[in-house]
């Protein structure tokens, strides 16, 4: 007759018991969500993970094209600065993508959601400075923004009697017209700044 082996026996019992532990260990539900579906340049996104069964997580922002930042919390801030985080500036949206783990780290689930960045937009103002009045402002589509009628050296923004404009930041090419005589200037519009531009 064969001895009982208890060291055998307790390996045997050990071996079953993380067996049984690893099968019942709950698959992880990915889940996410943002305060928000649309910001602006210089906001903060506040990403929240909603998943059940999770013991790990890893955040992934990217533009899908050159940009990709990762978080390892359960939740995550990220402030929306267009000049050190330029990335939104081509595509204007931003995708999110959760990867979560179970605690043993044999299941995992991944939830994505994709949210828009508006551009940052600056002020310009067209002023003129030594030439005839009145003075048409036309846009790069060809439509009447604004006239001037008085003669002024400098401007301000939102500066009384002056044609104030809020743009996107980017380059843009208008025209001007007055008694017989047509221009056009080519100028650059920044974020959270005002750009003055001179008719002539």
């Amino acid at each position: 007759m064969k001895k009982f082996s208890f060291k055998k026996c307790s390996l045997a019992f050990l071996l079953i018991g993380a067996i049984i532990f690893t099968s019942c260990t709950k698959k992880p539900v990915a889940c996410l969500t943002t305060d928000k579906d649309v910001y602006r340049d210089g906001e903060t996104m506040h990403l929240t993970s909603c998943s059940t069964d999770a013991a790990s997580y890893e955040w992934t922002i990217s533009d899908n094209l050159y940009y990709s930042k990762t978080y390892t919390t359960q939740n995550a801030d990220l402030v929306l600065d267009y000049y050190s985080q330029s990335f939104y500036s081509t595509t204007g949206q931003l995708t999110i993508n959760l990867h979560v783990k179970s605690k043993n780290g044999n299941h995992s689930d991944d939830a994505k959601k994709v949210v828009d960045i508006q551009k940052p937009t600056g002020q310009v103002v067209f002023y003129n400075p030594y030439y005839l009045t009145p003075v048409t402002i036309i846009d790069n589509h060809g439509s009447t923004v604004g006239t001037l009628n008085t003669l002024v050296s400098s401007a301000t923004c939102g500066a009384a009697g002056l044609v104030t404009l809020t743009l996107e930041q980017g380059s843009y090419q208008y025209s001007f017209e007055t008694t017989g005589v047509s221009n056009y200037v080519n100028f650059t519009v920044n974020g959270n700044s005002c750009t003055q531009v001179a008719t002539y």
